[in-house]
């Protein structure tokens, strides 16, 4: 039997793009179960590897069944490894992971509990602050507390399905959230500023460990999407170090980002994400063998991807037009509009969809 990646395309889409750029790079196979006709991977160049589309963008079993029918009478003889590309399709698999490991797919991720652990925002603080590691601080609803703070839910899903966390930065803020949301699906944090960090590794247990680490310079409105990122030392300091230690010792092995906020000299954790991150391409373009590790790991032969890491920069231009139609203002870490204005030509050219795999998609987005 031989092996390929399969691809859930629709969602995360940039850093499904990043891996796919790698994938065909290292002559890695990989096939795309589309998420809809509209999906955007039929604007680039890896339209090619689609080889099914959902009916439903919600995961549903057999929805999901009828694809991969489809995908192995196309790709005979063939077992899967499913890309963990976003949140929502890690859950659905994990859930049902040992369905479709006896139909031949494989799911690189560690065990539910586990993930869940980490992915979850209030029990992966516990276990930073467990391990000494600072976090934000908390605060009781019944406090009076006074923004701005924010308020993230407990668990992936909840009451509502998936909330997202909420930054209350005024009064009216805290009122709407009390008009729309159930408290008791929320916990409240101390609003930590400063410098915006992501910690980027992939880790195994065998110790094929690499790891990067980026500054976040302008980020979507309400805590979305980073826009604007660069290269930063954070990874070989310490604190990497303290966080990879924490995580193999639990067990973990896999793809994850950490977000942090260095506040003087220290560091708060904001939230972890097992899986793919958006920014992919920074650590892509840098040289740097995340992906690439994490291919081998899953049991590909691979030439030796021996580069030399240079530092590099992150620009998705889309993520501003999106603001700008959304009537949302772009926040700033360590930056300003006028740093962005100066330096749009010479970002315009590393925007990580104007390129010619994707330059369809660039034009769709402005």
């Amino acid at each position: 039997m031989s092996r390929a990646f399969l691809i859930f395309s629709g969602y995360n889409q940039r850093a499904v793009i990043a891996f796919c750029r790698v994938a065909t790079k290292m002559n890695v196979p990989f096939h795309i179960i589309a998420s809809s006709k509209d999906d955007t991977i039929f604007l680039t160049s890896y339209s090619l590897k689609v080889q099914a589309v959902r009916r439903e963008k919600l995961l549903e079993i057999q929805d999901i069944e009828q694809c991969m029918d489809k995908v192995r009478s196309n790709v005979p003889d063939t077992n899967f490894v499913i890309l963990p590309s976003s949140e929502f399709l890690n859950r659905f698999f994990l859930k049902h992971r040992a369905h479709f490991l006896s139909i031949g797919c494989e799911l690189p991720l560690c065990e539910e509990s586990l993930y869940i652990r980490i992915s979850d925002k209030y029990s992966f603080g516990e276990l930073c602050r467990n391990n000494n590691l600072k976090v934000p601080s908390e605060f009781n609803f019944s406090e009076g507390v006074n923004p701005p703070f924010v308020a993230k839910p407990k668990r992936y899903f909840s009451s509502k399905k998936t909330p997202s966390p909420y930054l209350i930065l005024t009064e009216q803020d805290w009122d709407k959230f009390l008009e729309t949301e159930i408290v008791e699906d929320f916990y409240l944090q101390e609003f930590v500023t400063g410098k915006s960090l992501y910690l980027l590794y992939f880790l195994s247990q065998k110790g094929n460990n690499v790891m990067y680490s980026q500054e976040n310079l302008v980020q979507q409105a309400k805590g979305k999407s980073i826009v604007l990122a660069k290269s930063t030392d954070l990874h070989q300091k310490s604190i990497a170090m303290e966080y990879s230690d924490m995580l193999l010792r639990e067990g973990f092995e896999g793809l994850i980002m950490i977000e942090l906020k260095q506040s003087g000299n220290d560091f708060y954790m904001i939230e972890a994400n097992p899986r793919l991150w958006g920014p992919s391409q920074l650590f892509v373009d840098a040289g740097v063998p995340i992906f690439e590790e994490f291919i081998r790991g899953q049991g590909f032969n691979i030439e030796g991807t021996t580069t030399e890491i240079k530092e590099s920069v992150y620009f998705w231009h889309g993520g501003i037009s999106e603001d700008e139609r959304n009537g949302n203002k772009l926040a700033f870490h360590d930056f300003t509009p006028g740093n962005l204005d100066l330096q749009m030509d010479e970002l315009l050219k590393n925007e990580v969809y104007n390129r010619n795999d994707t330059e369809r998609i660039y034009h769709l987005e402005q």
